[in-house]
C-alpha cells in the first residue's frame, strides 16, 4: 500500500474507533446541518527518497476538529489528544508506516454566520 494512503487509512480507523463513522468524514467536509463536533481527515502530503534498494521517507496527515461552540475550547482539544494518544499507544508499524510525531492548534473561525472552534492537528508518519 502507498504510505500516504497507509497513513491516511489509520488515522481514520483510528478516529472511527474513538468517536463513530458518524463523526468522521474525508474527501469533502460533512453536508450543513451536520452535528457538532466532527473531525474531517483531510490533507496529506508525502515526502520521500530513494536510498540503495529502498526508499525512505515522511508523510503528514492533517486532521481537523470542529465545533460549533466557542465556550468548548476543551472539547476541541480533548478530541485532538484522543487522536495523539491513540497514535502513540501503537508502536508497531502499519504497512510500514510509523507515527512518530503530532502538533496541534485551536483557532477561532468566523467563516460562517455562528462562530466556530477549529482544531488542526498535523500527524507525522515515517516509512520505510
Amino acid at each position: 500500500m502507498d504510505p500516504q494512503q497507509a497513513a491516511f487509512t489509520y488515522v481514520r480507523s483510528v478516529a472511527i474507533q474513538l468517536f463513530g463513522e458518524n463523526k468522521v468524514y474525508d474527501g469533502f467536509l460533512p453536508p450543513e446541518g451536520t452535528p457538532y463536533p466532527f473531525i474531517y481527515i483531510g490533507e496529506a502530503i508525502q515526502s520521500d527518497r530513494a536510498l540503495k534498494g529502498a526508499v525512505i521517507g515522511t508523510v503528514s496527515i492533517t486532521a481537523h476538529v470542529w465545533s460549533n461552540n466557542p465556550r468548548a475550547r476543551g472539547q476541541v482539544s480533548e478530541m485532538m489528544r484522543q487522536v495523539k494518544s491513540k497514535l502513540y499507544e501503537n508502536t508497531q508499524d502499519y504497512e510500514n508506516t510509523r507515527f512518530v510525531s503530532a502538533s496541534s492548534r485551536v483557532l477561532a473561525d468566523n467563516s460562517t454566520a455562528n462562530p466556530l472552534l477549529h482544531g488542526v492537528l498535523e500527524l507525522q508518519f515515517y516509512f520505510s
